[in-house]
């Protein structure tokens, strides 16, 4: 065997058949080969010699591989001369080949060197073309788009990770989908500014080790509008520390934990109570030592002030952010609703006995192990769910809230429910059968839950939960023709069955 391919190969017999025909050189392509070497030698006609011979290597599937080994071993370490030439459709149509090679050379130079058009140009035409690319190599090129266009291309960079999200193999893309999250995280929180702040935050944020001085017009600017979108407690908050000045960070946990303590203090003094009892002339706490307990260690005191940067035009504390009062006054809500729902069944049972009332902790509205079997599916298993759950207080916030006060929350972007942890998949599911009162949220819960991974266990809950509400059956459809349309054929044929039953009207 050895000695008939080695003949084949040095050209002393001559190949025959089909299989032969396709291992012989194509000699039109040699021709081509020899004249972009040429117009390379002598600097002259490079492009267009380069265009004809991608032209014809990259219309046929059985010269790709060819053509990709051809050009990295012809233009060797001028790989800026190779991004500069080379066309993206061309990258397009190795990824569906199940090649990688060529795409990944050119991408990494183009990711260095700050070529944010030409990424968001293959990310445009990847994500156009995806259902044609099954190979591993794709998805992580669609990752790695996805992290490289996260901040100054977020809406795109949120689609190919969608994308991505749904292919990525465990233990193979792991840390890809990692990096790609956390772009697309950081992005998100900048997402509603200038596009050219958007290029600043990306070149700061991906070149932290340098110093800055941060007393430019831009540089002031950038800091006074990430006041108002970021949240330090959330999970890129240390990816923004790591290059904003250290006392503007202080001043922005100050503010931060400042307003949560003062909307504390501003409440304490509502107590519920039952109306047929007497006050007992109880005092409301001293608001400053709510301040002085509520603030965290590290920061300095009302008496050492922190030394603020030049002006940023901060928003004044009571106005930021506004979705923290919400969270404190939600609670409030809940709480009293609680309340008289228990004292009116409390004075059913003990008519005319007065007692102080004392607020039940939320934890106790779902004790684990006290799940009940009813015969209902959708109880059962939300029964279930609320014994797992280990912030119930939270979870009613989000029910009587809107998606814009918890987006953050709800796509696993804070350090209190990581999107990988099992504590975030219990509450989206549970949000399923316990709906929120927001429309947009209940819309939005399908594809949270899509981007978690899709299993049969997804489809079960999809099946009893579909006919909740309008809202949710749109957003299962949706996602759900998405998958069959991205997955294709790669979809095991049990799975594939139920969920073609979903996205049927």
């Amino acid at each position: 065997m050895d000695n008939t391919a080695s003949s084949v190969n040095s050209g002393a017999t001559e190949p025959f058949g089909e299989h032969a025909e396709r291992r012989r050189p194509d000699k039109r392509l040699q021709v081509l080969e020899g004249a972009l070497r040429q117009a390379l030698e002598n600097g002259v006609q490079v492009p267009e010699a380069f265009a004809a011979y991608c032209a014809e290597a990259f219309a046929r599937g059985d010269l790709i591989d060819r053509a990709v080994e051809f050009l990295l071993e012809l233009f060797g370490e001028d790989e800026a001369e190779l991004a500069r030439l080379v066309r993206v459709p061309d990258l397009v149509t190795e990824l569906a080949h199940g090649g990688a090679a060529l795409t990944c050379t050119v991408a990494s130079h183009w990711n260095a060197n700050g070529e944010a058009a030409r990424m968001a140009h293959l990310a445009d035409m990847v994500r156009s073309a995806h259902v044609q690319m099954k190979s591993p190599h794709a998805v992580e090129v669609m990752l790695v788009l996805s992290a490289s266009l996260g901040i100054t291309r977020p809406s795109r960079a949120r689609s190919l990770l969608g994308i991505a999200s749904l292919r990525a193999t465990p233990g193979e893309h792991d840390e890809a989908l990692r990096q790609a999250r956390q772009w697309v995280a950081a992005g998100e929180v900048v997402e509603d500014s200038p596009v050219e702040e958007r290029v600043f935050w990306d070149q700061r944020l991906r070149h932290r080790s340098r110093s800055y001085t941060w007393e430019t017009v831009d540089e002031r600017r950038a800091l006074a509008h990430l006041v108002e979108r970021l949240d330090p407690g959330c999970a890129v908050g240390p990816l923004f520390q790591s290059v904003v000045p250290g006392c503007w960070w202080d001043l922005l946990q100050k503010l931060h934990y400042d307003e949560v303590a003062r909307s504390k203090a501003e409440n304490a003094s509502v107590v519920l109570v039952d109306p047929s009892v007497p006050p007992e002339g109880d005092t409301a706490p001293d608001p400053a030592a709510i301040i002085a307990a509520d603030r965290p260690s590290h920061l300095l005191t009302a008496q050492q002030p922190l030394v603020s940067p030049p002006s940023l035009g901060f928003v004044p504390p009571r106005r930021w952010p506004v979705f923290v009062l919400g969270l404190v006054i939600g609670g409030l809500i809940v709480g009293g609703l609680k309340y008289f729902q228990e004292s009116g069944s409390q004075k059913g049972a003990a008519r005319g006995t007065p007692a102080a009332v004392k607020a039940i902790p939320v934890s106790q509205a779902a004790s684990p192990g006290m799940a009940k079997v009813t015969g209902d599916w959708c109880e059962d298993e939300a029964e279930r769910l609320r014994g797992e759950v280990v912030d119930p207080g939270m979870l009613e916030l989000i029910k009587s809230g809107n998606w814009s006060e918890h987006e953050l929350y709800l796509r696993g972007q804070t350090t209190r429910l990581p999107q990988g942890s099992s504590q975030y998949l219990t509450v989206v599911r549970l949000l399923h059968l316990d709906l929120p009162q927001d429309p947009e949220t209940r819309r939005m819960l399908p594809r949270l839950l899509a981007l978690t991974g899709v299993n049969a266990s997804t489809v079960e809950l999809w099946k009893h939960v579909e006919g909740k509400s309008k809202e949710l059956k749109d957003g299962i459809r949706q996602v759900v023709t998405e998958v069959l349309e991205t997955q294709g054929g790669a979809v095991p044929e049990d799975l594939r069955k139920g969920l073609a039953e979903l996205a049927r009207e």
